[in-house]
């Protein structure tokens, strides 16, 4: 699968703990995963500040799942890894807790 095909259908979503932010776009496959159904497209991403801006994607390992992130300038990537279908319900609190801490 080519990565145009891939990242085809993004949506920004913004995480945002005190003053620090980021900005992630998401695969259909997260999207449908956290239950978001209007992509507002609209969104630009911030070009001055590179640190921010990140895409992710869901990875299913037989109902364990794992979210991949990865920097949009450096390609620094990490997995967050052990979650169920239910734990997608509380995603921000996970990504604020496990990155912004």
């Amino acid at each position: 699968m080519s990565n145009s095909s891939l990242f085809h259908n993004l949506a920004i979503v913004q995480f945002k703990k005190e003053n620090k932010k980021m900005n992630i776009k998401c695969t259909k496959k997260l999207l449908d995963m956290l239950k978001i159904k209007n992509i507002n497209n609209q969104n630009t991403i911030n070009q001055n500040d590179d640190i921010e801006n990140w895409h992710c994607n869901l990875i299913d390992f037989d109902k364990i799942y794992a979210v991949l992130l990865t920097h949009d300038k450096t390609l620094f990537s990490f997995y967050l890894f052990g979650f169920e279908k239910n734990d997608f319900q509380d995603f921000e609190e996970i990504l604020k807790h496990n990155i912004f801490k």
